[in-house]
């Protein structure tokens, strides 16, 4: 790229190849090396977007009355249901515990270390292993007289081994996308641990809500209060507020991971900078809570909507069932069926549409457009990329919990006196050890997933400023691009 020696020492515009992203390339034309997120932030802030500076205001009242709730009604209850026995095989299984919590964080790091060297390679062993498990289960159901199975397991071994057959670049793509991801999150540490504390921060946000439900009813039941609609309300607010404060503390993690790889993007490999290691991805974060926050709380608005409405419905479900409408019940069921389908839609809607928000820091309404035109252009390529690393990751998410759980029963075998008093101490310990090498390894492969989804976002529109920035990363990218037959 070169410089213009007469006006700055900046690098000339990065303008998108129109034959990569015909319907998208005047979004990235002004960027003139500067992190696109940074700049929109600075300059104009999405938080003062409209209607996202409304949703920010709702969603900090919604919070601020929630822990208002919580202090008010449910902070004496607690106090009241505190435990104070401390016994020393309690103290054991928290160790262990924390231990099986270190070792799983270690083991989804070596997993992410792996699959940034080797994942095109680990893509390709998936899906020949799948043909493979489908393939041998066509004999197996002939020889147990299932001739229609046999030739269902057939017809699927014949369209996906086909399908991947014919586009075998699109297998080499997507391995070129999750190695860089994993890269970029492999060198960005703080970013796991920002994941790891925005789990945390959910369970106190769960603990929050817990609270001041049930703060609320006993204050309900003990002064004799009458229900009426004014406390349904109330009921109907903490809920909904729950949920929106959930979706909207994991879409923040999801703005920060699309803001560090943008940052990470534009950036050269080897210009010299007197910023901290981990300032890129802080930096990104306190962008999401602040100027992203109004864009966040206004996509996750509509997802919580429907939680909500989906819990209630479950709720009135529960006492039709009861009261013997089996009937009602069931149109119910179907109802809440539907709604999940629409909320699972939502959430891959917004999902990319964040990733946009943190890469190029737009409000919610200029990037869920932009993510109905990538669609447009690039769906079928997009869907069929997030599957093949969603199984991955999926796999790798397994394969820490099933070795934490292992880990834990054998320490638990070994050390019986740590779980002594406790029924089956040590397949207690075992799915409790599983369950939580599971939940770490989800919460930083969602950190790579959502890294995945902003280099694929990056390379389609910002190809040549990666290959000024990062050559070799842009090399892998460029080589299985052109293995599906793409031009630049």
């Amino acid at each position: 790229s070169k410089l213009d020696p007469g006006k700055s020492s900046m690098p000339k515009k990065d303008t998108p190849n129109p034959a990569a992203a015909p319907e998208l390339a005047d979004e990235g034309k002004d960027y003139n090396g500067v992190p696109p997120a940074e700049r929109n932030a600075t300059i104009c802030g999405t938080i003062f977007t409209c209607p996202d500076f409304i949703f920010a205001i709702l969603f900090i009242g919604a919070v601020a009355t929630q822990l208002g709730l919580c202090w008010s009604y449910g902070y004496d209850k607690v106090n009241e249901s505190t435990a104070s026995d401390n016994t020393e095989g309690r103290k054991h299984v928290l160790k262990l515990f924390a231990c099986a919590l270190g070792f799983a964080t270690i083991l989804a790091q070596i997993f992410i270390k792996i699959l940034s060297r080797c994942g095109g390679a680990m893509i390709k062993c998936v899906v020949f292993t799948l043909v493979g498990l489908l393939s041998a289960m066509v004999p197996v159901c002939i020889t147990y007289g299932l001739p229609k199975f046999a030739i269902a397991f057939a017809s699927v071994v014949f369209v996906v081994g086909g399908y991947f057959c014919c586009y075998m670049g699109h297998l080499q793509f997507a391995g070129a996308c999750l190695e860089v991801s994993c890269e970029v999150v492999h060198k960005n540490p703080e970013l796991q641990l920002l994941a790891l504390s925005v789990v945390a921060a959910l369970m106190g946000w769960s603990m929050v809500f817990t609270t001041a439900q049930v703060g609320l009813d006993v204050y309900v039941q003990e002064h004799d209060i009458q229900y009426s609609s004014r406390h349904a309300m109330i009921w109907v607010g903490i809920i909904f507020t729950y949920f929106w404060g959930q979706q909207v503390m994991r879409n923040i993690m999801v703005c920060t991971t699309a803001g560090t790889v943008a940052e990470w993007w534009w950036t050269r490999e080897d210009k010299p900078t007197g910023a901290a290691w981990y300032q890129d991805t802080l930096e990104a974060f306190f962008r999401a809570c602040t100027s992203q926050l109004g864009t966040i709380a206004f996509g996750s608005f509509f997802v919580a909507l429907v939680q909500t409405v989906c819990y209630i419905l479950n709720k009135l479900r529960y006492y039709l069932d009861k009261a013997g409408c089996h009937f009602l019940a069931c149109l119910v069921r179907c109802i809440v069926c539907c709604l999940r389908c629409i909320q699972k839609c939502a959430e891959v809607f917004n999902f990319y549409a964040f990733v946009i928000v943190g890469v190029y820091g737009f409000g919610f309404i200029r990037a869920g457009g932009h993510v109905i035109a990538l669609f447009a252009t690039r769906g079928l390529l997009l869907a069929e990329e997030g599957m093949l690393i969603s199984i991955v990751l999926y796999l790798v998410v397994f394969t820490v919990g099933l070795t934490t759980g292992a880990i834990g029963a054998m320490v638990a075998l070994n050390n019986p006196h740590w779980t002594e008093g406790y029924p089956a101490p040590v397949v207690s310990v075992a799915v409790c050890c599983t369950f939580i090498g599971c939940g770490v390894a989800q919460v930083l492969c969602a950190t790579v997933e959502a890294a995945n989804a902003a280099v694929f976002l990056c390379f389609v529109e910002n190809p040549k400023t990666l290959e000024k920035d990062h050559p070799e990363a842009y090399a892998k990218l460029h080589d299985a691009w052109v293995a599906m037959g793409k031009n630049e």
